[in-house]
């Protein structure tokens, strides 16, 4: 009787520290999915800030070049006017 109450108690014990060891390996991959996700986030954000970046530039640049334009043909017809 009693070998089988401290056989049944360590089966028990090893049971639960089974258990305990799945929630662990659980709850690990769970973080292991949550860091991925935010990392991925953090990489499309990175991502995204870079092409408003680089978009930006191209607008800049384009503005500048339209600005020229605008002076370069504004000194052409100041040059234009009979006086």
């Amino acid at each position: 009787m009693l070998f089988n109450r401290r056989r049944d108690q360590a089966v028990t014990r090893l049971f639960y520290h089974a258990l305990q060891g799945f929630r662990a390996k659980a709850v690990l991959e769970q973080a292991v999915e949550i860091h991925q996700r935010r990392c991925t986030n953090v990489m499309e954000q990175r991502e995204d800030q870079e092409l408003r970046e680089m978009f930006a530039a191209r607008e800049v640049e384009a503005s500048k070049r339209r600005n020229v334009a605008k002076m370069a043909e504004a000194a052409k017809n100041r040059h234009n006017i009979p006086a």
